[in-house]
């Protein structure tokens, strides 16, 4: 995969991830963006796609991190609504990031997303 393939699909992982988080932390659908990720890793143009490669792997583990958490203290039911409200404001954060990520690298630019585009995983 080339520069532009690669920076959608670590993308389109993240557009996946709204239905793997609605299935619940203990099922497999929730790290479908991860293995999204690692596909678009693993087969397309590293260095080339770093940047939204970087954003996209960002992006998943904060959803990923979020939902785990949430799941965690939505046991507790004083702070349940709450919790739940904030999960959604992160998913919906997260899915408005990676569809903006996505048209950055349809676009082919390499444009740093707000806030988490200074932010070095990869190296």
């Amino acid at each position: 995969m080339d520069k532009k393939v690669t920076s959608i699909v670590a993308y389109g992982g993240i557009l996946t991830s709204l239905f793997g988080f609605l299935s619940g932390p203990g099922k497999l659908g929730m790290f479908i963006p991860l293995i999204i990720w690692f596909i678009a890793y693993n087969v397309g143009d590293k260095k080339g796609a770093k940047l939204h490669l970087n954003q996209s792997l960002i992006l998943i583990i904060l959803g990923l991190a979020c939902s785990i958490v949430c799941w965690i203290l939505g046991i507790i039911p004083i702070i349940k609504i709450f919790v739940g409200i904030i999960d959604l404001i992160v998913k919906v954060i997260t899915l408005i990031f990676g569809v903006w990520g996505m048209i950055t690298a349809i676009n082919g630019d390499n444009k740093k997303l707000p806030i988490i585009g200074d932010v070095p995983i990869l190296k």
